[in-house]
């Protein structure tokens, strides 16, 4: 049974408790006399992003998927993110379109199929691109026609949907920190549409801002973890998770939490991030900060704490790139990816450390 009914059923028929409860099939922990010390993720999860390979051949790609895929699960994961982008031309612009570096669908099967072998569950993540949307974001868009948007949005999901059902992945993310329109009715269209398609999961994720903070539909929630916090960069994990929990206060209700999931936990390793996480260019040029692994360390242990002391559904740390060497360390233009020491926090993490 597919487990949107499992718990649809448990919420009809019991309490808040009894639906964790039902997740123990998938490694939660169950709310009994006897509740473990630690909270067993359901999800322990790595995003990649698919970057360009055009240039490749198909053995080409399969081999890179196979050695990331492996890398991933290396760390303890049980679940891999692929995320690609799309594109469109404005922040008005009411269609969409594939462009540099989105994968065909045929390549992106060649991904699952090297994450299903290495025993991953897979979800993919198509990403609206900013290049032609700065200085503003992806979580502004305002198309002049939304009903137009919508059906090219549609159009363009349905091979990738397709695809993942084919391959029984585990979700699809189907909005994508798109605040401005993820309170939209024309999502219900889409979704049912989508649902004669792909027959799995689907995911609605926002950045951590205070607009459209909905998962339609029988959709799950994910947020990316990219708040503001006006911390010094000796702050304790302590100071950090309490500043998470705070801010996540909007998210919870009676029967919320084990339906979301942290989709995005990345910072740069060094000092000044917690101020603006999501700014990886606050590493230079002209001027690029020492590299601070303590930084990045603090911030997924307390991450991780946090989804821990909510029971929440799961958590994914950003980010491996695909083409490119996983176990690559922080340097321009990543700054953002694992320093050994973060590594060895994602592994604690997952293994319940």
């Amino acid at each position: 049974m597919h487990w949107i009914a499992k718990y649809a059923k448990a919420v009809a028929t019991s309490t808040f408790a009894a639906v964790l409860l039902a997740t123990s099939a998938v490694g939660a922990t169950a709310q009994s006399s006897h509740v473990a010390k630690v909270y067993a993720l359901p999800q322990k999860g790595i995003d990649l992003f698919v970057q360009d390979f055009t240039s490749m051949t198909d053995a080409q790609v399969s081999a890179e998927g196979t050695t990331t895929m492996a890398y991933v699960k290396s760390l303890g994961a049980n679940i891999v993110s692929i995320g690609f982008p799309f594109y469109q031309t404005t922040l008005t612009s009411s269609t969409v379109s594939a462009g540099f570096g989105t994968p065909t669908p045929a390549r992106l099967a060649l991904l699952v199929a090297a994450a299903k072998a290495k025993g991953l569950q897979v979800e993919i993540r198509p990403l609206l691109d900013e290049a032609s949307l700065r200085p503003r974001w992806r979580g502004v868009i305002a198309p002049t026609s939304p009903s137009a948007w919508f059906a090219s949005y549609q159009e363009f999901l349905a091979p990738y949907l397709t695809m993942g059902q084919a391959n029984k992945i585990t979700a699809v993310q189907v909005s994508n920190e798109l605040q401005s329109i993820n309170p939209s009715p024309l999502w219900r269209g889409l979704l049912n549409t989508s649902r004669a398609i792909y027959k799995g999961e689907y995911q609605f994720t926002s950045d951590q801002w205070p607009v459209g903070m909905v998962a339609p539909y029988n959709a799950t929630f994910g947020i990316d973890l990219y708040k503001s916090y006006n911390l010094p960069p000796t702050a304790t994990v302590a100071q950090l998770q309490a500043a998470m929990a705070g801010s996540m206060t909007i998210y919870k209700t009676p029967t919320s939490y084990f339906r979301t999931t942290l989709t995005e936990v990345g910072i740069m390793a060094q000092d000044g991030a917690y101020t603006y996480p999501a700014n990886v260019k606050l590493f230079g040029p002209p001027a690029p900060q020492t590299l601070d692994p303590a930084i990045q360390v603090n911030w997924f242990k307390a991450a991780c704490g946090l989804v821990r002391a909510d029971q929440m559904r799961g958590i994914f740390f950003w980010s491996l790139r695909l083409p490119g060497n996983p176990a690559a360390l922080p340097n321009l233009p990543y700054p953002a990816r694992f320093t050994k020491a973060a590594v060895a926090e994602i592994k604690a993490c997952f293994a319940g450390k």
